[in-house]
């Protein structure tokens, strides 16, 4: 048996849900102390012990992430924030003592571990795109460099990556295994069948431009995650869903509309529902992986969500489904777990 701390990135629901497979497979056999923040913190503190620690705010215009103002507003309050995690992460390594971290692309988890001399695992699926170039214009390049870039630089110090994602490229350094993505079990379970709607999932502010668009498909029917509301015509809004509810919406619709979040997207595809990703290069990473379904046929992305671009992904959803049937998705759980068992079992031994 082996102690482990499982620190998870708060930014929305993904990284808790897709970490909630591995952690119920890992709870089996070891003791595990989670820690994470915001949105994750408020899903996982329902079913397990969880340590809350801080973060910065993400700073939004209408619908639209601003990459740049964030980091300005956040560089006063970077000291404040890493030493009160620095705080309080240390305590709790003092008082548990854990044998390896295991970080869901949260870097406090990286740099406690290098801390304290321990290892530690990096789950992510951003760094695929050290493998798989994003294709930027040149200020595309300088935006990615100084975010999305610096990010994943951050995560250096992590002994073994775990990467998830809808594409498997050849690993060049040590230690960096590539995987197809965690499915949750509620998900992998189910059926799919097509009742008719299509199921649209993202936050608040991004459906501000979405919402008025679907009104003009006045033939189709969406089920709206993620705002305010009851029925509007076309369109049923819905604030929240819990986890089997939001499975069996995902699982019986006709395709997915979303902002691009890599373990909804993943969902989808392995119940053979085409994607449309809506969302600005601004937060790249869900735009990336956008591009990688659309890449594959599967789906289709847009910066900001127009009338041409939903009619065109109405009108391929047969040829999306053919798409989706010849890459043969598939979710790896299994062969994660089993990845992640022999990396500590290996540590164990080494230390």
């Amino acid at each position: 048996m082996a102690k482990i701390l499982f620190t998870i990135c708060g930014v929305g629901r993904g990284h808790a849900t897709r970490s909630s497979v591995i952690i119920d497979a890992l709870m089996k056999n070891h003791e595990i102390l989670i820690v994470s923040y915001d949105d994750a913190y408020e899903f996982l503190e329902k079913k397990y012990r969880v340590e809350r620690i801080s973060w910065f705010k993400m700073l939004y215009e209408k619908d639209r992430y601003r990459d740049f103002s964030t980091i300005l507003y956040n560089i006063p309050l970077l000291p404040f924030v890493f030493a009160i995690n620095l705080s309080k992460l240390s305590k709790i390594m003092k008082e548990f003592r854990p044998d390896i971290v295991i970080s869901d692309f949260d870097v406090n988890g990286i740099y406690i571990a290098k801390i304290f001399g321990i290892p530690a695992i990096t789950i992510s699926n951003m760094h695929v795109m050290d493998y798989v170039k994003p294709v930027l214009t040149l200020p595309g390049k300088i935006s990615f460099i100084f975010t999305q870039g610096f990010m994943l630089k951050s995560f250096a110090f992590a002994d073994y990556f775990i990467i998830m994602h809808l594409i498997k490229p050849e690993a060049k350094k040590k230690n960096v295994y590539f995987f197809y993505p965690i499915v949750r079990e509620n998900v992998t379970n189910l059926k799919p069948k097509d009742e008719g709607y299509f199921f649209v999932y993202s936050s608040a502010i991004q459906l501000q431009t979405l919402v008025p668009l679907l009104e003009k498909f006045p033939d189709k029917k969406f089920l709206v995650v993620g705002a305010e509301g009851d029925k509007r015509g076309n369109m049923e809004f819905v604030k929240v869903l819990d986890d089997d509810k939001f499975a069996n919406k995902l699982a019986n619709c006709i395709a997915f509309i979303s902002h691009g979040g890599m373990s909804s997207m993943s969902e989808a595809l392995m119940l053979g529902k085409p994607v449309y990703t809506f969302t600005s290069k601004k937060f790249y990473e869900r735009h990336y992986n956008g591009k990688i379904a659309e890449g594959l046929g599967v789906g289709l992305v847009e910066e900001t969500p127009t009338f041409e671009g939903l009619s065109r992904f109405f009108s391929n959803i047969p040829v999306y489904k053919q798409a989706i049937k010849k890459a043969k998705l598939t979710h790896e759980n299994e062969k994660i777990i089993k990845k992640i068992e022999e990396i500590i079992l290996y540590e164990k031994r080494r230390r």
